[in-house]
């Protein structure tokens, strides 16, 4: 897919499952290599690859986050590189010494993760052919009727058969042309003449990046607009959100279902609910806008932060307040998402705050 015509400032839609977005073009890592940077990458693959911690700790400072398929992003730069064997070439023709053509790269900002580093989004980079240019995925902005994916995953059916799992909180816009998608973005009843929306149909029929269309269960989406998995958003739903992922490997940068970092798991639950939080944890603090919360005043699905030392002045971990001074996150490489009580958690005195993100 290098054939993409891609040029700095297009927009252009994520095409895999999931993709990766990295600080710099990497390569080297033979593992992980063929199955996160291929233009078929799929989701579960390659933080299998990675089996331990040692190999996970890898990603620190090489991952910046991830973009789930149908995510908007900015595209800011093209470059052909052969990665870390430091052959880097502007050139839309660089090749290697076997005259091969070099790895297209896109440098990107990621639209809908807000940051302290770009106003425009988050920004990193990632193989030019897991994008795609398409005129029906519209932006963070659309207000078009959407599927949202509410389980954890779901399974994509594609026109020419074949069949790709999809990550929670994935979002692809209906048909474009069904009535009622129409109706379902107006809140006016469905006329009966598509079942693309259909409450009783068995499947939605959804825009697949790059072209051509796709059928999801019905029973693992939401239809409407907005990107919650829920028409009744609450603080009880994002703490049930956080539990389903219970026992699930902490990922780097992590933002799908097959791995969450601590500020990717409270982003999540927090997204499910119809609330898009900052990408990271300090930036989910500082720049959400929304209302601290004094430590005596937590209540369950309040957001506390941790910093990198006592007394800061660095945010290094968010997780999610619940009942009982406990609080549920995704801990580090070592582990996975689990259950711990906050002030045995936080033996060196850490703590840096809470703010209120629901109710």
């Amino acid at each position: 897919m290098d054939t993409i015509p891609l040029v700095p400032g297009q927009r252009a839609v994520v095409a895999v499952p999931v993709a990766t977005i990295w600080t710099a073009p990497v390569a080297g890592r033979p593992a992980v290599e063929p199955l996160a940077l291929a233009a078929s990458a799929d989701g579960p693959s390659w933080p299998l690859a990675m089996p331990d911690a040692a190999s996970r700790e890898w990603l620190f400072g090489r991952v910046q986050t991830q973009a789930l398929m149908g995510s908007a992003v900015l595209v800011t730069e093209l470059l052909r590189t052969a990665g870390d064997e430091g052959l880097a070439e502007p050139s839309a023709d660089a090749a290697d010494a076997d005259g091969d053509a070099l790895p297209l790269w896109a440098r990107v900002v990621v639209l809908d993760q807000a940051c302290g580093k770009d106003p425009r989004g988050y920004p990193g980079w990632m193989p030019a052919a897991q994008l795609a240019l398409d005129d029906r995925f519209s932006g963070p902005d659309a207000d078009a009727p959407q599927a949202v994916v509410t389980a954890d995953t779901a399974a994509l059916l594609r026109e020419d058969g074949t069949e790709v799992a999809i990550s929670f909180l994935t979002m692809l816009p209906l048909a474009a042309d069904s009535p009622a998608a129409a109706a379902s973005a107006d809140g006016g009843a469905d006329d009966g003449a598509d079942d693309v929306a259909d409450p009783g149909a068995a499947t939605v029929r959804v825009a697949v990046p790059g072209g051509g269309w796709g059928t999801l269960r019905r029973s693992d989406v939401r239809v409407g607009t907005g990107p919650g998995a829920t028409d009744t958003p609450s603080t009880e739903g994002a703490i049930a959100v956080a539990h389903r992922f219970l026992g699930l490997r902490y990922l780097w940068g992590g933002m799908s279902a097959w791995g969450y970092d601590c500020s990717g798991l409270v982003g999540a639950a927090c997204r499910s609910q119809g609330l898009v939080l900052p990408r990271d944890a300090g930036d989910q603090r500082d720049l959400s806008g929304l209302p601290r919360v004094e430590r005596e005043d937590l209540q369950p699905g309040d957001l506390v932060f941790f910093y990198d030392g006592p007394g800061g002045p660095d945010i290094r971990h968010v997780g999610m307040r619940l009942a009982d001074g406990q609080m549920i996150h995704a801990p580090n490489s070592a582990g996975a998402i689990e259950i711990v009580d906050m002030d045995a958690y936080d033996v060196k005195g850490e703590y840096a705050g809470a703010v209120r993100p629901l109710g």
